[in-house]
């Protein structure tokens, strides 16, 4: 049951997230990390947490410069 509710939850703030993000214009570097952002979710989704670490590391440091 607790893996059902943190499903549920991560669907809704994706959807919340989708919805804010295209409703709004967005720099460009904010839609970049949105977009590597969006993509490690993908990956994360088909594999693991774990396996995007570096890529993780990687957009946060496109968030710090």
């Amino acid at each position: 049951m607790k893996d059902a509710v943190e499903l549920m939850v991560a669907r809704n703030l994706m959807a919340r997230a989708q919805n804010v993000v295209g409703n709004i214009d967005l720099p460009d570097r904010a839609a970049a990390v949105i977009g590597a952002l969006s993509l490690a979710i993908i990956q994360i989704a088909k594999t693991s947490p774990q396996d995007q670490a570096d890529q993780a590391a990687a957009i946060a440091g496109m968030m710090r410069d």
